[in-house]
C-alpha cells in the first residue's frame, strides 16, 4: 500500500523545468505573431472610416449639384454649383476651405477626436449633409470652387495620426463638373499614406 501511494505522489508531482520551458516558448512565439496581427487588425478598422465618410461627403456635394436652387429674393434659378459656406441668396465661387474639427490631429495626445455635433452644424457641412455623431479618428477638409462656371469642383481630404507619430495618413478623393455633360466625374481615391 505504501509503495502505491508513493507512486500516485510521484505521478501528482507537477511539470518538470523542460516542460514549463516550452509551454512559455509556445505562448511566447503565439504572442510574437498574434499582437502584430491585432494591431495591424485594429489599424485598418480606424483607417475604414476616412473611405466612407469621404463617400459621404462627396455623395453630399453631388446631390446638391443635381438639385436645382434659386434666389430666395427673385424666385429666380441659380446656376448648377458645389454646396458653399455662403448665404443662400448667392452662388459662393470660392475657392474655399472648410475643416473639421479644426484641431490638427493627435493635438491632444490622442488619435481620437471627441464627440462634437456642433461643429457639423454650418455650411457647407449642413448642406453637405454630413456630420459625425461618435468619436473618430480623422479630421475633413473640403474645398470647393464654382468660379469655372462650366466646371465647378470640389476635393475632400482625410487626415489622421493614426498612431501619433507625427506622420499623417490622408485619402484625398475630387470631382468636377464634364464641361459638356455636366455629369460629376470623380477618380479613384488617393491615399498619400496608410498604415501598415
Amino acid at each position: 500500500m505504501r509503495t502505491m501511494m508513493r507512486k500516485v505522489c510521484k505521478e501528482r508531482a507537477g511539470f518538470t523545468l523542460i516542460e514549463l520551458m516550452v509551454v512559455i516558448a509556445i505562448i511566447g512565439i503565439l504572442a510574437a505573431v498574434a499582437v502584430p496581427a491585432f494591431l495591424k487588425y485594429t489599424s485598418k478598422s480606424k483607417i475604414a472610416e476616412a473611405p466612407l465618410n469621404i463617400k459621404a461627403i462627396a455623395d453630399g456635394a453631388i446631390a446638391w449639384f443635381d438639385a436645382p436652387h434659386t434666389y430666395s429674393n427673385t424666385g429666380k434659378p441659380m446656376r448648377k454649383h458645389f454646396p458653399h459656406d455662403g448665404s443662400d441668396n448667392q452662388v459662393k465661387n470660392g475657392p474655399t476651405t472648410s475643416r473639421r474639427p479644426l484641431d490638427p490631429p493627435c493635438k491632444k495626445g490622442s488619435p481620437q477626436y471627441k464627440i462634437d455635433t456642433k461643429i457639423w452644424e454650418f455650411n457647407p457641412w449642413k448642406r453637405l449633409n454630413f456630420g459625425i455623431t461618435k468619436p473618430h479618428y480623422f479630421q475633413y477638409q473640403y474645398t470647393y470652387n464654382n468660379r469655372d462656371v462650366k466646371s465647378p469642383e470640389f476635393t475632400i481630404k482625410a487626415h489622421a495620426d493614426l498612431d501619433c507619430d507625427g506622420t499623417t495618413s490622408t485619402f484625398i478623393r475630387s470631382g468636377k463638373a464634364h464641361k459638356i455633360t455636366g455629369e460629376v466625374e470623380q477618380p479613384n481615391m488617393l491615399v498619400i499614406r496608410e498604415l501598415e
